[in-house]
């Protein structure tokens, strides 16, 4: 059995966009992406939640890159030479709501949401993400790193879209 615990978190100090001196500077407000712990045999399909803790902030956008370790990936489907993952919506999304993923020649997959509409994702805490994952028939048991990087938060502040780079997140595992 291939134990995996994942936690990790990010925080962001987000300020109004340049204005006169009447405008509100916004507070630290702590963001955190994170997956709960789960155990997955060699070769088996698993489907995991990739989880926002947004409080305070409307979000009506996000992306990131998942490095996952070797031995684990996200199930696809294969089509006219295309991979199609098995990433789709949480209970958080809205209707409007598309999920694009992709691999990169690296290894890295980048998932990314977005509202036609900028509809808000609901509430502030929960799923986001669901993804179906494999572990390879060889991987052995021990603790492996999933890192999330280049994650950015779109949210509405004001009226106005403003994206948060918060910082690259380790994920033991």
């Amino acid at each position: 059995v291939v134990s995996i615990t994942l936690s990790g978190a990010f925080s962001n100090k987000l300020e109004a966009p340049a204005a006169p001196a009447s405008m509100t500077t916004y507070n630290e407000v702590a963001s955190s992406v994170f997956i709960e712990p789960f155990q997955i045999n060699p070769g088996e399909e698993k489907e995991i939640l990739v989880n926002l803790n947004n409080p305070d902030l409307g979000v009506i956008s996000f992306q990131f890159d998942l490095i996952l370790p070797e031995g684990l990936e996200i199930v696809y489907e294969e089509e006219y030479g295309e991979k199609y993952f098995f990433v789709d919506k949480g209970s958080r999304l809205p209707r409007s709501y598309q999920v694009e993923s992709t691999q990169f020649t690296d290894g890295k997959y980048r998932i990314l949401a977005y509202s036609n509409k900028n509809d808000l994702v609901r509430g502030t805490s929960g799923d986001i993400v669901t993804i179906k994952v494999k572990a390879a028939e060889t991987m052995p048991d021990g603790i492996y790193t999933i890192n999330f990087v280049e994650t950015v938060l779109t949210k509405e502040v004001d009226g106005e879209s403003v994206s948060v780079y918060p910082e690259n997140t380790s994920c033991a595992v």
